[in-house]
């Protein structure tokens, strides 16, 4: 199987749009002013360090705009656009409308570590649970507990997605967040999708760290992201505007493409009985 690996720095033509003045103060260029004066050294794998601008997204919008044209050519095949809540679904939604596919939403929360609950050290989704191999030696009985937390938290914010299931068998997936950190909750997602047998997934991020690049990037078909910095904090750090994304706004997105019957259930749930 061939995979594909897009980055900014792989497309000379994205690393030449950044840096040529004449395409700065283009409003098509998505980049803030605060932008064009920082420069970072990336290095990928195979290739010498090379100097490109910083890209320093203004909001969840701008970044999904600049993905949009590198997802042009699946337009041809038949797919789905899953979303990661809460900060993948406004941008899944663009991506679905885009290519006129439907779209879904798949429940991913973080393991949280027991003594530092913003620290993952997994992912959980309703069916599967993921776990950093380095934190293995964590007490079971906390794991167990925490995964049956999560799963009713999960199941309580679905209640509202009384759909179709989605059948993604023999399709094309792609997977949309506003960034990966750790990759817990992609993997996770992947695993659940990989299930699923669908024809290809592809993973579509404006940014991620370098070290979950390495780790996902061969589980999928393709995997397409515009910023691989050379030191990640937090994904809310590429963003000027990162504000969150609330469950009133996934409801309107739920609303709004259940309208058009471009929505479907939650993947790796049951239908929901009222």
């Amino acid at each position: 199987v061939t995979r594909h690996l897009s980055l900014v720095t792989c497309h000379s033509s994205l690393v030449t749009r950044h840096l040529d003045p004449r395409f700065r103060g283009n409003d098509d260029c998505h980049l803030s002013p605060k932008t064009r004066h920082l420069i970072n050294t990336v290095t990928t794998a195979n290739r010498k360090p090379r100097n490109i601008a910083i890209m320093i997204f203004h909001s969840r919008h701008t970044a999904v705009q600049q993905l949009l044209p590198l997802l042009e050519v699946h337009r041809r095949h038949p797919g789905v656009v899953v979303a990661l809540p809460r900060g993948g679904v406004p941008m899944a939604k663009e991506i679905a409308d885009h290519l006129g596919w439907p779209m879904a939403i798949l429940s991913v929360k973080k393991l949280p570590h027991p003594e530092n609950p913003e620290f993952a050290i997994g992912a959980v989704s309703a069916k599967e649970v993921v776990i950093d191999e380095s934190h293995m030696d964590i007490d079971p009985t906390y794991i167990d507990a925490e995964v049956k937390r999560i799963r009713r938290l999960m199941a309580k914010r679905e209640e509202s997605y009384d759909q179709l299931p989605l059948d993604v068998s023999g399709k094309t997936v792609i997977i949309v967040d506003d960034g990966v950190a750790t990759g817990h909750t992609m993997r996770c997602a992947i695993k659940v999708l990989r299930s699923r047998k669908p024809r290809s997934i592809i993973v579509a991020v404006p940014v991620a760290a370098s070290e979950a690049v390495r780790e996902l990037h061969p589980l999928v078909e393709e995997f397409i992201v515009l910023h691989v910095p050379s030191s990640f904090g937090a994904v809310g750090e590429w963003y000027e505007d990162f504000a969150e994304v609330s469950d009133e706004e996934v409801a309107r997105v739920v609303m709004s493409v259940s309208r058009h019957g471009m929505l479907a259930q939650p993947i790796g749930r049951a239908r929901l009985s009222r």
